[in-house]
């Protein structure tokens, strides 16, 4: 009888070990290569009629570094309210981080990588 209740006691045991297992079933779907942080970058502001979102259009002088320009989409609210703020401007410095997106504005260009950007700062390019 005593051997009867250890088996009934492993028994019930055993459904709890084998569910607390830690490891994860397949791969993660997002990686470190997936965000991108900027700083002091140019752009065009322009708004995405078919999302609602302002895209900046990132752009470099032909004297300055090269480096591969992106497109970055203004999804957040917080964010969108910072460059309504900015008035009717067409070029823009601002700096953040974001989040690579298959979502493409109308008129993208096809070799720019698209981000969502989390903006730490935003502000009217000042005429050089």
């Amino acid at each position: 009888m005593k051997n009867l209740k250890y088996i009934l006691a492993l028994m019930l045991i055993l459904p709890f070990l084998a569910s607390c297992d830690d490891d994860e079933v397949g791969d993660p779907n997002v990686s470190p290569q997936d965000f991108v942080t900027v700083s002091n970058r140019t752009a065009r502001v322009s708004l995405d009629d078919a999302s609602g979102m302002y895209v900046l259009d990132e752009y470099v002088k032909a004297d300055t570094l090269n480096y591969e320009t992106c497109i970055f989409m203004v999804d957040r609210k917080a964010d969108q309210e910072k460059v309504k703020a900015l008035g009717n401007v067409t070029d823009v410095v601002f700096g953040g981080t974001g989040m690579k997106t298959d979502y493409r504005p109308a008129g993208a260009t096809t070799n720019k990588k698209c981000y969502l950007i989390l903006l730490n700062n935003i502000a009217t390019k000042k005429d050089e």
